[in-house]
């Protein structure tokens, strides 16, 4: 009874291991026993075979189970697996790989090409993936797009390997991942790496520490730096040694606690040079909102900053020159006062008198003065300008032997002038003081020792050249350069070489006024100054002057102003400075002419009204209540034939075209009385010749 129970349940564990879809055997009819030929077997060898039948059930038990799970495993598998032979035709896949292919496993026919559901491009790629596949390579990976009907084609990762067969060709599995998601958070990762790359800004990423992590396309242009030369870097070692620590403590403070900090930073370029931005800095905040690193978006502001410093020196420059134009134009009323006065004294004492040389004394002091007052009126560009049309390189040969007696033996002047006229329309006077002072200057830098060159050249500038206080347009230009190899000048000299009063000389040596006058003539004139130095490497001033289209005027002879007793005429004198009125009554009475004086305008024009016509109207421009021109054009409309004589300290309202073009005649203050009646006797002598034009 043992053995039948024992023979039941193995077959039972025999049925239990056939394999699915197995083809089944029929049961075998039962058969008598025939009468066994020896002796039964001893009962224990029955015993060892029921006891190995039964070991054989339990491992197809076994094997069964894992089979199952296998299956299980590879159906229920978070990766896609198909089976394909060498031809590509699918030999088994799991449920995940016949959804990435959009298929299902029921209507799935083996032997189908894998390629049918790939795009036209995957196919190819499949086709030379497999080819490596099946040359044995190790592990063979590529990309698929699969594109089921009617679904939306998805990317396939695809990491396959050969697995031999036993019996039969071997057939490869590959293994297929979906990674659509994961390409297009790529993309768009990619995406915004282009947009911080290509930003127009300067962006810097940093550690906690301060160390750099990343830096984009525009930051590598600005500062010149590539990014292996600051990624893993300290970002201080950009900023300028002269950075204020204030600003820093304030950036730390503000971005550890979480707070966006702006502001204006100075750094370094790579070549050295300072650059200013603006910039954001924020805070680099995780999800757990712990602050991991700071971000700064810099835009480059150099060159604002320096367009607004040119303006800022220009306003001051400007403001000093209204004050000293201010300054000037009483001087002048003074000095004229002072100069006619001396010599009033000079012509009542004699040349014997024991005050004479004190008296002399005086009248040079004053002609200093009135040198100062004409630099003062020449930086700030108020100064009365007698233009000419004139060719500048002649003009500096005719200074040539002043400029090397001026130079020394020491110093080699070189003179480097263009063959062909380059007119300029300028007052030559201003010209002149410049090229002076600059020459001057110079053989001070160089001790008396070097050389000096003076060149001329046209000049056509194709882009803004920088100039002080400015930017030289594009054009023609007619340019002088004043050249040393003196001592150079650092950049901060540089930086206010034509401030007013600063000067680098020793004390007594020098007014600061030089430079601040050239600015002024050449600014006047229409042109610009522009310098190129370094410490130890000399200096080059070169002036830019616009071109005159007219030739070249002919040159005058100016006739010596001589003192001329006057016949009576009368003179309707306009004057606001009381003293400066006063000694020039005296001046014009003593020397014959009859005088209607007033302090205004206004007054001289009543005066005019009551006492009837007059032969000359000598007025100073600037007045209050009414100016002389206003006050000729009055007296003019009631009597056209008067002769006028304008005056002024600055060049203010003054035309010297229009002046001459309506016949009246200017002087500059101060003026001396030999000067002031040569150019009354002027005056009068055209509008006798005016009107005897008329009557004849």
């Amino acid at each position: 009874m043992v053995v039948r129970k024992q023979s039941e349940r193995s077959k039972g564990a025999t049925g239990a291991v056939q394999a699915p879809g197995a083809r089944k055997r029929r049961p075998s009819r039962p058969t008598k026993a025939k009468p066994a030929a020896h002796r039964p077997a001893p009962a224990g060898a029955q015993l060892e075979l029921i006891r190995q039948a039964d070991e054989l059930q339990r491992a197809q038990a076994r094997l069964t189970a894992s089979r199952r799970r296998y299956l299980q495993l590879f159906d229920l598998a978070p990766v896609g697996y198909v089976v394909v032979d060498r031809a590509g035709a699918i030999q088994e896949l799991n449920l995940l790989a016949s959804e990435l292919l959009g298929v299902s496993r029921a209507r799935l026919q083996l032997g189908t090409p894998f390629a049918v559901y790939l795009s036209q491009a995957s196919q190819r790629v499949l086709s030379k993936h497999l080819e490596a596949v099946f040359a044995y390579a190790p592990q063979v990976t590529c990309e698929l797009e699969a594109s089921p009907r009617g679904k939306e084609s998805t990317l396939l990762w695809v990491h396959s390997a050969l697995l031999p067969a036993d019996v039969g060709p071997p057939v490869a599995l590959m293994a297929l991942t979906d990674i659509t998601s994961r390409r297009g958070v790529q993309a768009g990762l990619e995406h915004l790496a282009q947009v911080a790359d290509q930003n127009p800004a300067s962006i810097l990423l940093t550690d906690l520490q301060g160390d750099v992590v990343y830096v984009n396309r525009r930051f590598c242009v600005v500062t010149g730096y590539a990014p292996s030369d600051v990624v893993g870097k300290p970002a201080h070692f950009l900023l300028p040694d002269r950075q204020y620590p204030d600003q820093d403590r304030e950036i730390w403070q503000s971005v550890r606690a979480g707070r966006i900090w702006r502001g204006e930073i100075a750094s370094h370029r790579k070549d050295g040079t300072l650059l200013w931005e603006y910039a954001i800095l924020a805070p680099l905040i995780n999800d757990a909102g712990d602050i991991h690193g700071i971000l700064a978006v810099r835009e480059d502001v150099t060159l604002r900053r320096n367009l607004e410093e040119q303006l800022r020196h220009s306003q001051k420059m400007e403001a000093i020159g209204r004050l000293a134009g201010g300054i000037a134009h009483d001087y002048n009323n003074l000095l004229a006062i002072i100069l006619t006065s001396v010599q009033l004294i000079e012509r009542a004492l004699g040349p014997h008198h024991e005050a004479i040389d004190d008296v002399h004394g005086i009248d040079k002091a004053a002609k200093r003065a009135t040198e100062l007052t004409r630099q003062l009126l020449a930086f700030s560009r108020k100064s009365v300008s007698q233009p000419i049309t004139f060719d500048v390189s002649t003009n500096v040969l005719d200074w040539r032997e002043r400029l090397v007696q001026l130079m020394g033996e020491c110093t080699h002047v070189e003179f480097d002038l263009d063959p062909d006229p380059l007119t300029v329309r300028v007052d030559p006077m201003h010209l002149d003081q410049a090229l002076m002072v600059l020459s001057a200057n110079a053989k001070d830098a160089m001790s008396g020792q070097g050389k000096l060159t003076i060149a001329t050249r046209k000049h056509q500038l194709l882009a803004p050249l920088p100039a002080h206080a400015g930017m030289v347009p594009a054009g023609r230009w007619v340019e002088l350069a004043i050249r040393d190899t003196g001592v150079g000048m650092t950049p901060e000299v540089q930086a206010r070489l034509f401030e007013p009063f600063f000067t680098t000389k020793e004390v007594g040596k020098g007014t600061g006024l030089g430079l601040a006058t050239v600015f002024g003539l050449v600014k006047q004139a229409g042109g610009f100054v522009a310098v190129e130095s370094a410490a130890g490497s000399g200096t080059v001033f070169r002036i830019f002057l616009p071109p005159a289209e007219e030739p070249a005027d002919e040159e005058e002879i100016a006739a010596e102003p001589l003192e001329v007793l006057g016949s009576g005429q009368v003179i309707l004198l306009a004057e606001d400075e009381h003293s400066l009125r006063k000694v020039v009554r005296r001046i014009l009475e003593k020397n014959g002419y009859r005088v209607l004086d007033a302090e205004n305008g206004q007054q001289a024009l009543r005066r005019y009204e009551q006492q009837g016509p007059v032969d000359l109207v000598f007025s100073d421009v600037v007045m209050p209540l009414l100016g002389g021109q206003e006050l000729m054009a009055e007296v003019r409309r009631r009597q056209p034939d008067v002769a006028v004589l304008l005056v002024s300290g600055h060049a203010d309202g003054i035309d010297l075209a229009s002046f001459a073009a309506e016949g009246v005649e200017f002087l500059p203050k101060p003026y001396t009385p030999e000067v002031l009646l040569g150019r009354i006797e002027v005056a009068l002598q055209r509008r006798a010749q005016q009107m005897a034009a008329l009557t004849s």
